[in-house]
């Protein structure tokens, strides 16, 4: 599953492996890693790809279809999150709509584990006169 719309990760896998899925009407085929564009699909190239409608750029678009638990969008998120492991990567999960889905995961007795890469917060290392000064 990706947030990304672009067809990157495709380019750097064999094409007769995945199969990029953008909506409900792209069924999954057998023996082909499926690789869901929850907020649409551009690729490079004259291929396939969302219709315009279908692409979630803005945030009315992205919190229109996050208040919808029914949407396309949130039942793929739900399903990858509930019955694979996950690795987020380029997330940093700030984002009240995707804590709302893994809360939602939480709470069903499905138990799966979902692992983050973070960035590591970079802290202010104060001077010795910055702290002599709130001393003072």
């Amino acid at each position: 599953m990706t947030y990304n719309y672009d067809s990157l990760l495709e380019h750097a896998l064999d094409q007769t492996f995945y199969q990029p899925i953008w909506n409900a009407d792209k069924p999954a085929l057998d023996r082909k890693l499926p690789i869901y564009h929850v907020h649409g699909y551009v690729p490079l190239g004259n291929n396939e790809g969302s219709n315009p409608e279908e692409i979630i750029f803005t945030e009315d678009q992205y919190n229109r279809v996050a208040s919808d638990p029914y949407s396309w969008s949130n039942l793929v998120q739900i399903h990858c999150m509930s019955s694979t492991v996950g690795l987020m990567i380029g997330l940093s999960l700030s984002d009240r709509n995707m804590r709302r889905l893994l809360d939602a995961i939480r709470n069903t007795p499905i138990k799966t584990i979902q692992f983050a890469l973070l960035k590591k917060p970079q802290w202010h290392t104060p001077s010795a006169a910055e702290l002599d000064h709130n001393k003072q």
